[in-house]
């Protein structure tokens, strides 16, 4: 059975029966791969200004959780403003 998942997409991950793991309560994430529209070299990231991943991060392991985002060089940025609360990438991968 498929069911219209949160972008409007059909898809088998949106079932109401759904037993799948929730990595929160068995003992966090080691990697996640985060998105964004631009970098700096020591991992600043500009997301789209809602927080999502800085609220996130911190909540996926008593351990820290490696970041890495994969950029091509257009998002490449020298300044990115940051606030307090924004969680650093670790590692940030440029096209070249």
């Amino acid at each position: 059975m498929y069911l219209e998942g949160a972008w409007g997409v059909i898809d088998n991950f949106s079932l109401v029966d759904d037993k799948r793991e929730d990595a929160l309560e068995t003992g966090g994430l080691d990697l996640v791969i985060v998105p964004g529209l631009g970098f700096t070299e020591d991992g600043k990231r500009l997301g789209q200004g809602k927080g999502y991943y800085d609220r996130f991060l911190p909540r996926c392991s008593e351990k820290v959780t490696t970041t890495i985002a994969l950029a091509f060089n257009v998002q490449r940025c020298s300044k990115i403003p940051t606030e307090p609360s924004d969680v650093l990438i670790h590692h940030v991968i440029f096209s070249t």
